[in-house]
């Protein structure tokens, strides 16, 4: 909604009147969504883990400094970052929020359990890298059994942020040649 409420009111004709260098905007709307993505991201990952504690003690023996924690609640914030990113790309890309909003949630949500219907090792590779599959892999605090998970947690975020940034980098040619 950052970017296609503007399109779908016609006010990014205002907007690109007062901004005319595109290019510019889209980045300046993307560092503004992110910088606020992570930051409720990383809040939401602490309060849930100390709010989590109390409930969860028995089960799970886990402290904060613990291998692996810390970098898995700053995944959490990246994971959510990431996450709001595709919705942002896919914004700007398709100019309408419903579509947008349907095209991310496909790519994070329905998709990628239906990668593993997949058959054979080339099924297993595109699973373990498709979106959230491979975005995932930042916020486990101990490494999944083998398997489950074949990339490390910065590889499989690389990729992750890759993906979406394919997407954020189409939107932003078309921004430049499309009329507002």
């Amino acid at each position: 909604m950052v970017i296609s409420t503007e399109y779908s009111t016609r006010a990014i004709r205002s907007t690109l009147t007062a901004t005319p260098r595109r290019l510019q905007l889209l980045s300046a709307k993307a560092l503004v969504f992110i910088v606020v993505a992570l930051l409720v991201g990383l809040l939401t990952s602490l309060l849930s883990f100390f709010l989590g504690q109390p409930f969860l003690r028995e089960q799970f023996r886990v402290g904060l400094g613990d291998p692996g924690v810390p970098r898995a609640l700053l995944g959490g914030a990246l994971y959510v970052a990431g996450s709001g990113m595709f919705g942002f790309a896919f914004g700007a890309l398709l100019r309408h929020t419903a579509g947008a909003i349907t095209a991310a949630v496909a790519l994070l949500l329905v998709l990628p359990p239906l990668t593993q219907l997949l058959p054979g090792e080339w099924g297993r590779a595109v699973s373990h890298h498709f979106t959230s599959n491979a975005g995932q892999a930042i916020t486990y605090a101990h490494l999944v059994p083998s398997g489950t998970v074949t990339l490390d947690p910065w590889e499989g975020y690389a990729w992750f942020t890759l993906e979406w940034l394919a997407v954020l980098a189409v939107a932003a040619v078309l921004m430049v040649r499309r009329d507002a």
